[in-house]
């Protein structure tokens, strides 16, 4: 289970191999229809249509 901004859901967990990225992130924003904002430096809505 993954708590982001206040909403709690399941997300699948992956362990990268040594030396590759994590994507732990990426996927639970994408889960949460949210994205960072570089500008606001913080996570906004994303509408579900375009992910």
């Amino acid at each position: 289970m993954v708590r982001l901004e206040g909403q709690v859901f399941p997300t699948q967990v992956t362990f990268p191999d040594e030396g590759e990225p994590h994507r732990l992130r990426a996927v639970a924003l994408r889960e949460a229809f949210l994205a960072g904002d570089p500008a606001g430096q913080g996570l906004i809505p994303v509408d579900a249509e375009r992910l």
